[in-house]
Order: C-alpha cells, then structure tokens, then sequence
C-alpha cells in the first residue's frame, strides 16, 4: 500500500512540477492539428475571395471594386505579401491565419492562468487546441482567428492593467490598441469592447467616469481605427459606410422582424459536445458564488475571484444576448469570443470531480479527468474532420473558370458573374454582378458598356433567379434551369433529361442563344457552372 502511495504521490509531484510541460506538449499538438488541415481545401468561398482580391487590388492595382462592408486590415495584411511577390496562399495562410489561430491557445492558457490557475488555463487551452469552430476556419481565409485573437490579447491586458493594477499604463495602451485592432479586422470586434464596458459599468458605476487612465484606452482605440474612417470618408463620402449595412434602419427592421433566435443556446452544446457539455452544467454551479456576492461586485469590494467569475459571465452573456435579441442569426464562428469562457468553465467542472474523487483517491481523480477529456476529444476531432472534408473542394468551379478566363480574356475584358469576387480573385479581371437584379436591368447595363466579353452562370449561386435556379424533392435535386437561356434540366431515377425552348435537346444548357441583339456562345462548361462569350449584333 505504501509503494502504491509513493507513486501516487510520485505522478501528482510530477504533474504540478511540471505543467509547463504539459503546456508545451498542448501546444505542439495545436500546432500539428492546424498544420494537418493547413493546405486541404482547392478553392477559396466568398468571403475569402473578397479578402483575397481587396488585397490584390491594393497592392498589384487588380481591378475591384472594394466591398463596403468589409473592414480593411485582414486584406492590408494580405496585401504586404503580394508586395513583397509573395502570392501563395499557403503562405499568407500560415502567417494570417494559421499562426494567430496557434497564438490563441496560448492565450487562452494565459487568460484561464490570469483569472483562475494553471490548471483552469491549462484544461481550456487544451479544448480550444481541438475545438472544431477555430479549427475549421483555420483551414480557410477567414477572419475569424485573427479577430479572436486580438479580443483575448485585449481581455488579457485589461486585466493585467486594470484589475491586477500591473503595469497599468502600458498594458492599456495595448487594451485600446487590440479593441482597436480586432474592430479593423471585422466588425464583430465590438463585442470585446461591449464585455469591457459591461464590466465596468458594474463594477464602477458611476465612478468610470473619474478613471483617467481608461481614457487612454478609448484614446488608443480611436486613434488605431481613425485612418479606416479617413478612407471611409474619401472612398465611400461618410466615415461610418460600413454602418447602414449592419446596424441602419432599414437592416434593424429586417432583424426585429425575424423571430428571437432561442435555437443559438444550442452552441454551448455544439460547442463542447455531450461530455464537456454535461462537465460545464457541473461547472455552472461555481457561478452561484458570483450571485451571492454580487452586492459586493456592485461596490467592488469584491474577491479576484469574484471578478473573474464576472468577466467570464459577461464574456459570455455580452454575445449570446447581442446574437440572440439583436441580431437573431449567428453562425458558430461570430460567437468565438466567448469560447475561452465556455472552457473556463468547463474547467470548473473538472475542479468539482476532482475535488470529489480526491478525497478517495488522488491519482484516481487525475485519471478519470484525463480520461473525460480524451473522451471530449473525440467529438471535436470527429466534427472537424468531417467539416474540413466534406467542404475541401467546395466551390472549385469558380477556381477552374476563373483560371481559364485568365488564361483566354484580355485585362480590358469585362466579366459578369453570379459569383462575383470569386471570378474577379481568380481571373483578376474586373467583374460585376447585378446583385440580384432585374433582367432588363443586365441587359440595358449589357448594350451601354460594350465591354463585357463573358458571362459566367453558376447553380452554386442561385441568384438572380431570372437567371438561374434550382428545385429539389423528396430525392434530391430535380430541376436544373437558366430561365433567361430558355434551357433547363430534369432529373427522374437517375437520368437527366436537356431541354431548350421545352423541346428535347442533347446539351444542357444550349449552345447558343440569340436574344435582345446580343449573342452568346457556350465555350466553357463545367457541372454547375457554364461561361457564355458575349457578342453584340
């Protein structure tokens, strides 16, 4: 019994010696996952491609027309890479999206130290290096693990300056700088600064107003945005362009219209799985001393640990109330922010079934924890995979058809496409869409420019639907059509049957059409994509 003991003692000696360590190892497993996933996908989507193109266009002068809504920095950074002549987008992945997304983890291990212990930073680090939402979008060109990263370097030095009074100056110029940062990034980069405010709002009340050096941060941040509403201002004629299409009238009374969006309560579950899901309802239970004490948060004669079991609330109430009462849609990434909170948490949980099974046996209770969260693992490993590869070659279309008008237009060459960025990033032709708009609209815009050469249809954009659609039934796809073309495609049992103008023919969609003195020749086609050549009789 005695040996049996020492190496008990042993194993639990070694764990709390050694922690840096296991963090090491965390993050070399992160890094791997990251880099397992790094190069997969064949084409980029929408979003990516507006990001791609934007950059493009400011640094090799590629004709685009810069979207409003996106927010300028992600792009900025793509751009020094094009610059330099560096066009891979393996490697501007690696160091945009990629690297930040590794930095995450090791930031969330900070934050859960800062606020809790090691143990706490160490557990959530470990499920933020799996958790399938980064993981996913690490694969791709998208925002997402940039601006995370920069909400958690602004928590964190928040609350090494301001709550731990440690270096105070310095650590909230960085607090403005990254609110700053992430906003640049993508616009959802407000919630940091909502859960910041909230924060202090609560704690100080009234009082906020006498804090100077909080001054600094909000003087930081508008500083670090104020060249991004300048450009507004010159490119757009007003510094808040970007406003109307989030927050203006006419988008607030589509959003209040839409119903309260309950279902994203689900996200804890989706993004924990069953097991850690059931460890965070245990772990919930810690928050009754935020509760009980919270008269004395009101006054801020709170314990530490009392303001971070607030923090964490807010980091998670401040998302979950915007997407569910304002907003009332998300997707799992816009919610990021509130991940690290989630697996604090989670944590707890993990506290309380060690608390339990310690008093029996030690070295039990470390096992039965390790054992939970290799079982956690396994959902998030499992939905990243079949994430990433079910959606690797989505979209490749617009890669190949793209390339091949780079391949076979001119620079001065025009291109209308239903997949606008895509066509634009990949051909770097300037390309121009409706946007949904009427036929007589395309075709009168067709006769006065004289300068689109091809026009590019794809059924993986359904839009306009004057131009083509789609319909499905009880088996799947049934109908294929481009109204405008007067051809379409039925599919029964397997077969599928070409028709032009309702009779029979032997190619879908039809070679050439003639119609409103314009003549277009199919010399491109694909499954779900055909590229006509526009001539003007």
């Amino acid at each position: 019994m005695e040996e049996t003991k020492d190496i008990q003692e042993k194993i639990l000696e070694f764990l709390a010696k050694n922690s840096n360590i296991i963090l090491i190892v965390i993050l070399i497993f992160a890094f791997y996952l990251r880099f397992k996933y790094f190069n997969i996908n064949t084409a980029v989507w929408w979003d990516e491609s507006e990001y791609l193109v934007t950059a493009k266009h400011w640094a090799l002068d590629v004709p685009y027309s810069v979207a409003i809504q996106r927010q300028p920095l992600f792009p900025l950074l793509i751009s020094v890479f094009y610059f330099l002549k560096i066009s891979s987008e393996a490697v501007i992945r690696f160091f945009v999206v990629l690297i930040p997304s590794f930095l995450s983890v090791y930031l969330t291990y900070l934050l859960g130290k800062e606020f809790y212990d090691k143990y706490t930073g160490l557990i959530a680090a470990y499920i933020m290096a799996i958790f399938w939402v980064l993981l996913f979008n690490t694969a791709r060109v998208h925002t997402d693990p940039i601006a995370f990263l920069f909400g958690l370097a602004a928590f964190y030095f928040f609350w090494k300056g301001y709550v731990k009074k440690q270096s105070q100056t310095l650590n909230l110029i960085l607090t403005g700088l990254f609110l700053g940062l992430g906003f640049l990034i993508r616009v959802g980069g407000v919630l940091p600064v909502a859960v910041i405010l909230f924060y202090l709002l609560i704690t100080e009340n009234i009082k906020i107003l006498k804090k100077k050096k909080l001054y600094l941060t909000g003087i930081v941040s508008v500083v670090a945005i104020s060249p991004y509403l300048i450009w507004n201002y010159f490119h757009f004629g007003n510094f808040l362009a970007f406003w109307e299409l989030y927050f203006g009238a006419r988008k607030s009374a589509i959003k209040f219209s839409t119903p309260i969006a309950w279902h994203l309560l689900e996200y804890f579950q989706q993004y924990t799985g069953l097991i850690l899901f059931v460890i965070f309802l245990l772990g919930l239970a810690y928050l009754l001393n935020l509760i009980l004490g919270f008269d004395l948060i009101i006054k801020n004669k709170a314990k530490l640990l009392s303001k971070s079991d607030l923090f964490t609330t807010l980091s998670i109430l401040v998302p979950m109330i915007f997407f569910i009462f304002i907003e009332r849609q998300a997707e799992p990434r816009w919610a990021l922010i509130m991940a690290p909170a989630v697996f604090f948490i989670v944590a707890k949980g993990f506290k309380t079934i060690y608390n339990i099974i310690s008093k029996f046996n030690k070295l039990a209770a470390v096992s039965i924890i390790v054992i939970l969260l290799i079982a956690g693992s396994s959902y998030q490993l499992q939905l990243t995979d079949s994430q990433v590869q079910v959606r690797k070659d989505s979209f490749s279309q617009f890669r190949d058809a793209g390339l091949w008008l780079k391949e076979n237009s001119n620079p001065e060459d025009l291109i209308y496409s239903n997949g606008l960025p895509q066509i634009n990033y990949y051909s770097e032709r300037f390309t121009w869409s409706t946007g949904g708009g009427s036929e007589e609209f395309l075709i009168d815009k067709l006769k006065k420019t004289k300068d689109t050469r091809f026009m590019v249809i794809s059924l993986l954009e359904i839009e306009p639907k004057w131009l083509s659609t789609e319909e499905f039934g009880p088996t799947g796809l049934t109908r294929w059509a481009l109204p405008y073309f007067e051809s379409e495609l039925l599919i029964s049992n397997g077969q599928a049957i070409a028709l032009h103008k309702g009779e029979p023919t032997d190619q879908f969609p039809a070679a050439e059409v003639i119609k409103d003195d314009l003549k277009f020749n199919l010399v491109y086609s694909i499954p779900a994509l055909f590229i006509y050549e526009i001539t003007y009789l």
